[in-house]
C-alpha cells in the first residue's frame, strides 16, 4: 500500500491501463482462425523478369530463401510474405533496422521498424489513417529523416474494422503517402499457429481504426480495442523500391541485409565528442544530437514553471545551459537552435505551437528517440501542471522532483570535418600509443595502487 501511495505521489501513468473504461473485446490473432483472406495490394503487378533484377535485393532475399507454407517465406499470389517468428528477415536501411514484411507483386520491400521511434497517441479521435495526427507526424517529422529517393509509396488498406474475423478492404487501397503503420493484414498473414516476428509483450498502434472511439493496438500477438489518446509504441511502415542494389547481409539480426546508400549523416549516426557519444535524430535544421544514455546527475524541472526556460533560476533549464554547456570541452561547436516546448493538450500540433532558442534542450515527445532502451528521463513537454517523463509506459512527472536528464544538441556538419569512422563511430582519429610507452605506464601505475591497497587493509 505504501508503494501505491508513493507512486501516486511521484507521477501518474498515463497509459491504457489507467482508464476507466474495460477494454471490451481480447482477441487471439491467428492466421488460420480469422475469415480474411490476403488481398495485395492493386497496381503493383510487373511485367518483368525478375532475373532483370540481379543484383538488387528483392531478388537476393528471394534466393536465399526456400519457399514455404510453413515458418518462413511463403508465396500468396505474385507476393512473397515473412511469417512466422523468423530469423532471417532484418534489414538495415537508414541506420535503422527493420523487418522485412513482403515482397509485393512489384517487387518493392515493405518493411516495418523493428523498434519503435516513440510513444505517442493515435489522436483525439479515432479517425482513419489518412485524416489522422498520427499519420501527419509520420509525414512531418520521421519522413523528412529518411533517403526518401530509396522508397517507393506504401499501399494500405483503410477501412474501419470493428471485427477482426471480418477485416475487409473495401476502401480503395491508397498510395497517398510513403510512410504508415502496421495493419491489422499485415498482422493476419505473418501469423503461424499464432506467433509472429512483428510484435513484443509490449502495445503498439495499428493503422486501422476500430470506430470513432477506439483504435486497434497489440497485446503480444493479440489485438485488443483501446482509446486513441493513450500512448503506444509507434512502429513506421515504408516500402523500399525494386531497383535498391544489395551490398552484403544474410538477413539475420547480426548481419542484416543492406543496401547501396549515401554516405551523408544520417538519424542514428553515432557522434563522438570528448568522452561522450551522441545520436543524431533529426537532420532537418543543422544535426540536432541527443546523448546516448542519460547524465548521471539528476535535476529537478523547475520550483516554479512547467516549460523549459531558461531564466527560471535554478530549473533544468538553466542548469543545463550554464553549469552543464560550460563543462563540455567541445561546446564551442555547438549552436543555438530552436527546440518545440509546447504544452500538450491532447493534441500532437500543440507541441509545435511554443520553441524556446537554447544550446542545450530536452527532447520532446515528438522528437524521434533513437535509443528506445534509454527511459525514464524529463521531456521538455508538459501536460497541465506536470512534465512527461519518457518512458514505457508514459508518466507524468511533478516539476519539482529529480529525475533523470537526457540533454540535447545542435552541431553544424562542417563541424565534423576530420572525424573519421570508427567503429560506427564519428570520432577523432587518434594514433594508438605504442607498446613500449604503454609498459611504461604500467609500470608507472602500479606501485602506488599496490601501496595504496596495502595501506588500505591496515586501517
Amino acid at each position: 500500500m505504501k508503494d501505491k501511495k508513493n507512486n501516486l505521489n511521484v507521477s501518474i501513468i498515463i497509459a491504457s491501463s489507467i482508464f476507466v473504461e474495460i477494454l471490451v473485446f481480447f482477441a487471439f490473432f491467428n492466421y488460420g482462425k480469422i475469415s480474411y483472406s490476403y488481398i495485395p495490394p492493386e497496381s503493383t503487378e510487373w511485367s518483368g523478369d525478375l532475373a532483370s533484377l540481379d543484383g538488387s535485393i528483392s531478388k537476393k532475399i528471394i534466393d536465399d530463401n526456400t519457399i514455404t507454407k510453413e515458418t518462413g517465406l511463403n508465396k500468396i499470389g505474385n507476393n512473397y510474405i515473412f511469417r512466422g517468428e523468423v530469423k532471417n528477415n532484418y534489414l538495415e536501411f537508414n541506420n535503422l533496422t527493420w523487418r522485412i514484411i513482403e515482397i509485393s507483386g512489384d517487387k518493392s520491400i515493405k518493411i516495418a521498424l523493428n523498434s519503435y521511434i516513440s510513444m505517442l497517441p493515435y489522436g483525439k479521435v479515432a479517425t482513419n489513417f489518412k485524416n489522422s495526427e498520427i499519420s501527419s507526424y509520420l509525414k512531418t517529422t520521421f519522413l523528412p529523416n529518411l533517403d526518401n529517393e530509396k522508397l517507393v509509396k506504401t499501399f494500405y488498406c483503410d477501412d474501419v474494422v470493428n471485427n477482426i474475423k471480418k477485416i475487409s478492404c473495401k476502401t480503395k487501397l491508397s498510395s497517398d503517402t510513403y510512410v504508415t503503420l502496421l495493419e491489422l493484414n499485415d498482422l493476419n498473414n505473418s501469423m503461424i499457429d499464432g506467433k509472429t516476428y512483428l510484435v513484443n509483450k509490449n502495445e503498439h498502434v495499428l493503422l486501422n481504426n476500430h470506430s470513432s472511439n477506439r483504435v486497434w493496438v497489440t497485446n503480444g500477438a493479440s489485438v485488443t480495442e483501446a482509446e486513441p489518446i493513450n500512448f503506444y509504441e509507434i512502429k513506421p511502415v515504408i516500402t523500399l523500391s525494386r531497383n535498391n542494389e544489395y551490398v552484403s547481409g544474410d538477413g539475420t539480426k547480426d548481419n542484416p541485409y543492406k543496401i547501396v546508400e549515401s554516405d551523408k549523416i544520417k538519424i542514428g549516426t553515432q557522434i563522438k565528442l570528448g568522452d561522450d557519444i551522441w545520436q543524431v535524430y533529426d537532420t532537418r535544421n543543422g544535426l540536432k544530437l541527443s546523448l546516448k544514455g542519460v547524465l548521471s546527475t539528476k535535476y529537478r524541472f523547475s520550483t516554479i514553471k512547467k516549460e523549459f526556460d531558461l531564466n527560471d533560476k535554478n530549473s533544468l533549464a538553466e542548469y543545463l545551459n550554464t553549469t552543464y554547456y560550460d563543462s563540455l570541452p567541445y561546446k564551442d561547436i555547438i549552436v543555438e537552435n530552436d527546440y518545440d516546448i509546447g504544452n500538450y493538450k491532447n493534441d500532437l500540433k500543440d507541441i509545435e505551437k511554443k520553441a524556446v532558442r537554447a544550446k542545450i534542450g530536452l527532447l520532446n515527445i515528438l522528437d524521434i528517440k533513437i535509443n528506445v532502451t534509454s527511459t525514464g528521463y524529463y521531456t521538455s513537454t508538459a501536460k497541465g501542471e506536470y512534465i512527461i517523463g519518457y518512458q514505457n509506459p508514459i508518466k507524468l512527472i511533478k516539476r519539482d522532483m529529480f529525475y533523470r536528464i537526457k540533454p540535447v544538441i545542435t552541431i553544424e556538419e562542417e563541424s565534423l570535418e576530420g572525424f573519421e569512422l570508427i567503429d560506427g563511430i564519428y570520432q577523432i582519429y587518434v594514433e594508438p600509443v605504442e607498446e613500449e610507452t604503454i609498459e611504461e605506464n604500467i609500470e608507472e601505475i602500479e606501485t602506488p595502487v599496490e601501496t595504496m591497497e596495502a595501506e588500505q587493509w591496515k586501517q
